[in-house]
């Protein structure tokens, strides 16, 4: 547009020439000044068209250029965009299923604290119930240990002179103290009956006849027959209660190691199994 207004402008300037020219002129010079501009027109305008399409070309290819970048932008950024929405929906289920995970760990946490808080709360009852069995059995062992040590003293002392019935210890009489173990300590019912009926049957022996025999035979240094046969008899009852006593005190003390060793083991489980689940926690 540009050029056709300068070849426009061009030719009427020249006409306004022409018009005012002098008519001695020759009549072909105005038809011939008009080709030569036209000429040298035709010459620029080629000029002008040849950068203009220069221009175009650049311009053209340049658009063209840009417009493959832009689509292979999009179709990157596309691509990308699908490739992070996967990445999300993974990640999602990944959060679920560690969540998931989380809660699980989390629960068998809690329930082996639970598991170890009760162990540890029956051992508890488990070794003060065997503390006070223990003492028990002890007190029993020790005091039918002692019953029998007098009982052989006493029966002894008897041998030399006087009965059994009327030997006394710190003051009490044997019979008597025998009977305050026996009720004092924890001998079995069976065993306590089995000894209260020999006690007793010792303190039948203050009959008259007894006693008499029991004068001629202490005149000879020897105790009257029934009562030294009662006396060992009671010895040998003593011992027999004694010997299931150490055992029951042994089973005892062996069943409270095994339950103590048992309380380790499970013990040092839970609480290697809490430490790794809070680890993964």
């Amino acid at each position: 547009m540009k050029i056709w207004l300068s070849i426009y402008a061009a030719l009427l300037l020249h006409l306004a020439a022409v018009t005012s020219a002098s008519s001695v002129h020759d009549s072909f010079a105005p038809v011939q000044e008009v080709l030569q501009v036209l000429s040298s027109l035709q010459h620029k305008v080629a000029e002008e068209g040849a950068a203009a399409e220069r221009v175009f070309s650049e311009e053209k290819k340049f658009c063209s250029k840009r417009s493959r970048e832009l689509r292979h932008s999009h179709d990157d950024m596309q691509a990308e965009q699908e490739r992070q929405d996967a990445d999300l929906s993974q990640a999602q289920l990944e959060l679920a299923s560690w969540s998931s995970k989380i809660e699980e760990l989390a629960n068998a946490f809690a329930s082996d604290e639970k598991d170890l808080k009760e162990a540890e709360d029956l051992r508890f009852k488990d070794a003060k119930v065997f503390a006070e069995a223990e003492k028990g059995l002890s007190s029993t062992v020790d005091a039918l240990d002692r019953a029998v040590g007098i009982l052989g003293h006493e029966q002894r002392r008897a041998a030399q002179g006087g009965s059994l019935l009327q030997m006394e210890e710190n003051g009490t009489p044997i019979v008597e103290a025998l009977s305050a173990i026996v009720e004092a300590y924890g001998v079995k019912v069976d065993d306590q009956r089995q000894l209260q009926a020999l006690l007793q049957g010792l303190r039948a022996e203050t009959s008259e006849e007894e006693a008499e025999d029991a004068a001629l035979n202490t005149a000879f240094g020897v105790e009257p027959a029934t009562s030294k046969s009662r006396s060992r008899h009671l010895i040998g009852v003593l011992n027999e209660i004694l010997e299931k006593a150490q055992g029951e005190l042994e089973q005892l003390r062996g069943k409270e190691q095994r339950d103590l060793h048992s309380f380790e083991l499970r013990k040092q489980s839970l609480a290697d199994q809490m430490a790794f689940k809070k680890r993964d926690l």
